[in-house]
């Protein structure tokens, strides 16, 4: 969602959400509920209204909320979940009491049967030539807080009839991985893994084979500095959407540190701009490339110079520390290159994962260049970090110390629309969600460490005081502010939406306006399937506004229920949501 990104301190009280679950974060004393006995005790602009489950709460008669999905997911089952676009529109008004009376019947799952076959020269096939393989079914969707994962394997012996997988999914269009297991001495050949893209399944059931495709071959040098070894390093490629490596993996050995080590070629499926990796054997540390960009007359074959890459990688140090100067240990830190020195590393990227030390120490391998750090406390009480640091062939930036500081407190107070305090109603701060979420964006888009979406902000949560007021430490960066009320508290759900935390200030107190929980609108219903009611599902719902250019912006959930024994759900819902003004165009 394109939005202004104010100051907290300059924000009007607005009423939007991003995507967060609901949370118990309250004590053992249940907020104070919406209730009624008759229309007086509502105001002029609200009506007593009896919920299906029998209940007599506040309802407002009118809104201009607009069209709401709903999304329902079973619990206890495998994550997936059912979307119901536009399922209800609350606008206007209505004298007494907007409420929306629903029946929602989830759609029958597809039962997928699936496979991949081989060439006939590979080994270990069953007998219709497929392969056994793990298959990970991802759901396609604009919006990441959508998706989901389904996973299945196939249940193989050789000389079987087949190698099948098979499970049950949601209707709808899949993105997905077939992984068959790494080469062996019974099974030394295996096809690569592959990402298949845009999978229909609907109806009852899908037989499903990927329509062949023949492998890409990648041949090329790699130029490594005379006594430098790689040994044990992998060069893979992998799709920039997800991350899967889609062809052979090529472990280094001692032999092959100089050139050539490509000159059998990597098979690999080809796949809309992919990566080409080089990663040591632990993962810790990776270099990416855009294969395009080494392969510039695509003609599949690279040459990849790691003269300046890998001939003066220096041993850096550096202690992490709080404002007392203690040390900090198991701390998280990432490292990842803005600019190398050297002509041949302007393609590439360089990233490494480590943690500290029991002494708050950090030890890693760098190249000359400016990185970006981030550092993550496992402490709730301090804040992450995030900046650049300069490496230079001198060994520049060895033992610095990177401070930590305290957190800043969000502070407010909550009330319902007659004014009166609401104690312990639970509170939540987490970052506002981001576009910026593929494995492209993640490796190869250069962190800035200015900018708020890169900071590595976390969720928090607590709740008013018996006064009805609270103060939250919170991470800084882009944050969205949650007022998150039980739906059988018959209140609605507040948020502030995308405001910035900031971090120039030790331990600043961010105040936010007073916050006055208006009374509801109602979504209400039914919800079964083909067996019948379905109980104790998860419901929730969202809005998803237009972005400044007319496109569809972030989803933003507005509240959530469950169902009861009998398939039924009250869901309070805001009456209005007030967004941030798009950008201004610079």
């Amino acid at each position: 969602m394109n939005a202004l990104r104010p100051s907290l301190l300059a924000l009007l009280p607005v009423l939007a959400t991003a995507g967060c679950s609901l949370l118990d974060v309250g004590p053992e004393i249940e907020p104070q509920k919406n209730s009624c006995e008759a229309a007086t005790d509502c105001g002029s602009d609200a009506s007593c209204v009896a919920t299906a489950h029998e209940e007599s709460i506040c309802v407002a008669n009118g809104s201009q909320l607009g069209s709401v999905i709903l999304e329902v997911q079973l619990t206890g089952g495998t994550g997936a979940s059912y979307l119901f676009p536009g399922a209800v529109e609350f606008s206007g008004s209505e004298a007494s009491g907007l409420v929306k009376s629903l029946e929602l019947a989830l759609p029958k799952s597809v039962a997928v049967t699936g496979r991949m076959l081989a060439f006939a020269s590979e080994p270990c096939r069953a007998q219709d030539g497929a392969v056994p393989v793990s298959a990970l079914f991802h759901r396609r969707t604009d919006a990441a807080t959508f998706r989901f994962d389904l996973t299945a394997g196939s249940l193989f012996a050789p000389g079987a009839p087949s190698a099948d997988f098979s499970l049950a999914v949601p209707p709808g269009e899949y993105d997905v991985y077939l992984q068959p297991p790494e080469p062996s001495a019974e099974c030394p050949l295996v096809p690569p893994p592959r990402l298949v893209k845009q999978v229909v399944a609907m109806g009852e059931s899908l037989s499903w084979t990927p329509p062949e495709e023949a492998f890409a071959l990648l041949t090329g040098n790699l130029i490594v500095p005379e006594g430098t070894s790689l040994e044990g390093w992998i060069v893979e490629i992998v799709d920039p959407t997800y991350g899967h490596v889609v062809s052979d993996r090529l472990t280094l050995g001692v032999e092959r540190e100089q050139l050539n080590i490509f000159e059998s070629g990597i098979r690999y499926y080809p796949t809309a701009d992919p990566i080409l990796r080089l990663r040591d054997p632990e993962g810790d540390l990776s270099v990416h490339w855009v294969l395009g960009a080494l392969d510039l007359d695509s003609d599949g074959h690279v040459e990849i110079d790691l003269q300046d890459l890998v001939a003066t990688p220096m041993p850096i140090e550096a202690t992490i520390i709080d404002g007392a100067n203690n040390f900090i240990p198991n701390a998280n830190v990432v490292v990842q290159s803005l600019a190398l020195t050297g002509s041949a590393n302007q393609n590439a990227t360089y990233r490494v994962a480590t943690t500290s030390d029991a002494a708050g120490i950090i030890t890693v391998n760098l190249v000359p260049g400016t990185y970006a750090i981030s550092i993550v406390p496992q402490s709730e009480d301090l804040a992450p970090f995030i900046g650049t640091w300069e490496i230079t062939a001198d060994a520049g930036g060895s033992g610095l110390g990177f401070p930590l500081e305290g957190q800043p407190l969000v502070r407010s107070s909550v009330s319902d629309a007659d004014g009166v305090p609401l104690a312990y109603a639970p509170i939540v701060v987490a970052p506002t969600q981001s576009s910026l979420n593929d494995y492209f964006s993640q490796v190869l888009r250069k962190p800035t460490p200015e900018d708020p979406a890169f900071w590595p902000t976390r969720s928090h949560t607590g709740s008013t005081d018996g006064a009805g007021e609270f103060a939250l430490a919170v991470d800084p960066g882009l944050v969205d502010l949650f007022v998150q009320m039980p739906a059988e508290s018959g209140y609605p759900w507040f948020v502030l939406p995308s405001f910035l935390v900031d971090s120039a200030t030790t331990q600043p107190v961010v105040e936010v306006p007073d916050i006055t929980l208006r009374f509801p609108v109602l979504a209400q219903g039914r919800i079964s399937n083909e067996l019948g009611p379905v109980s104790y599902a998860v419901v929730r719902a969202w809005i998803q506004p237009t972005t400044g250019d007319g496109s569809a912006g972030q989803p933003i959930q507005i509240g959530a229920t469950s169902t009861d024994e009998s398939g039924l759900f009250v869901l309070p819902l805001p009456p209005s949501i007030t967004l941030p003004a798009p950008a201004a165009e610079e």
